[in-house]
């Protein structure tokens, strides 16, 4: 049964392989520590003219989550922001007053924003630190909306494309860890502004933050999914390398990780041999295995996910799960496995 499953495996690992020279994608996992902070004014149109109001944030950081994809060479002296994956930020807030006697509040708030940097080439010194001061940011998607503080009305303008006025400073290091990378990303003077079209009040912010990040070949977003509410583990595939249309297959484990599995190519799958693989094999791309088999995009990622429902057994916690993913290209007579990843866990609690 073993040499069946492994053979159905890299038979469907199959696809064209390409070669890319020089700086490779890696997508970066954002972490919880990540956070952005804010200040800003509002112009608001009066019928004395527009009035500037000094606008106080809702609280004196908001955390950041999503990707962000680092192109990178193999010696780690060269770097690139690509401007490809997003940053997800939270709703902000702030608030204000015009500066005139009894006059009502102007508040503001920004949801659904995601925040894309590109940046050209920067070197990468020997201790991992690096500088640009020729970054770019984007509002991939966002609303912003106001309150008029003259009719007390709420209106709401999209702000998807709105750019930073100016270059702003980009600095962080990279640096290599057992298994991939751990780097960190500080900007300071990212100035954005954003028009509510039906008042032509203008709102102009200065953002700070500071991200941390983390670049595993398969990277989860969290390592326990609960019993009881169920919930999602997603699986952030990133090859770090010219795998760019390969195909790909998350494949599980549940029974640890040694020995391992011999593969076509010279490679060693990080699972045990056991049912469960068994199970990965043929139930990719189900309701629970989503999006584990198919093909890489561009830059060599995917993004699967395993989902489990509410209310499994109790006597399920402390179970735990390894995954980890290979990837193929065809010749015209065999499948040749051209990488694999190290293992990722996943355990049931309560």
């Amino acid at each position: 049964m073993r040499h069946v499953a492994l053979c159905l495996v890299f038979l469907l690992l199959s696809c064209t392989v390409g070669f890319s020279q020089g700086l490779q994608p890696h997508t970066f996992v954002v972490e919880s520590s990540s956070s952005l902070s804010f200040t800003g004014t509002a112009s608001v149109p009066t019928p004395f003219g527009a009035v500037p109001v000094a606008l106080s944030a809702g609280q004196p950081s908001y955390t950041l989550s999503g990707t962000q994809r680092i192109n990178l060479n193999n010696s780690l002296s060269l770097g690139e922001l690509p401007g490809t994956d997003a940053l997800v930020v939270p709703t902000l807030t702030a608030s204000g007053s015009l500066p005139l006697p009894g006059a009502p509040a102007v508040s503001l708030s920004v949801t659904g924003a995601t925040l894309v940097f590109a940046s050209p080439p920067f070197g990468i010194n020997p201790s991992g630190g690096f500088t640009t001061g020729l970054a770019a940011a984007t509002v991939a998607s966002g609303d912003v909306s106001f309150n008029d503080p003259l009719t007390q009305t709420t209106y709401t303008t999209s702000i998807a494309g709105t750019t930073n006025s100016q270059p702003f400073n980009l600095s962080g290091t990279v640096t290599q860890v057992p298994g991939g990378y751990d780097a960190s990303l500080v900007f300071t003077g990212l100035d954005l502004a954003v028009t509510q079209t039906t008042t032509n009040i203008v709102g102009s912010f200065t953002l700070t933050g500071s991200l941390t990040l983390s670049y595993r070949a398969l990277n989860p977003d969290t390592g326990t999914i609960s019993l009881s509410t169920g919930g999602a583990q997603t699986l952030h595939v990133s090859t770090g390398g010219p795998h760019g249309g390969d195909w790909y297959w998350v494949l599980a484990s549940g029974s640890g990780t040694s020995p391992g599995i011999g593969v076509p190519g010279g490679f060693t799958l990080p699972l045990s041999y056991d049912p469960w693989f068994d199970f990965s094999v043929v139930a990719f791309n189900t309701t629970f295995l989503q999006n584990t088999q198919g093909i890489l995009d561009g830059a060599g990622t995917a993004t699967a996910q395993v989902v489990l429902p509410a209310g499994l057994s109790p006597s399920l916690a402390g179970a735990q799960f390894h995954f980890a993913y290979a990837t193929a290209a065809n010749s015209p007579t065999a499948a040749s496995v051209t990488s694999v990843s190290g293992p990722v866990s996943l355990t049931l609690v309560p």
